[in-house]
């Protein structure tokens, strides 16, 4: 099993407390998936304009806020 496997891309995710001054810390991101190099996950922040790579050490600072949608199981 693969650390991030836990999250799927478009995920909404929050971060815990990280550390004292870290910008992460109860940040609200949506989660874009894996990079190339498998020790790095791919970020977006809300209100942020540029996408964040992390370290995977930070996953297990992550909580689910929302899971993704898929549009093909959802009934109108």
């Amino acid at each position: 099993m693969k650390v991030g496997s836990r999250f799927q891309p478009g995920d909404l995710v929050e971060f815990f407390y990280v550390y004292n001054g870290c910008e992460l810390n109860n940040r609200v991101a949506v989660y874009l998936g894996e990079t190339e190099e498998h020790n790095n996950h791919r970020v977006q922040l809300l209100g942020e304009k540029k996408i964040s790579i992390i370290d995977k050490g930070l996953l297990p600072f992550l909580k689910m806020v929302s899971k993704t949608v898929d549009s093909d199981s959802q009934t109108c």
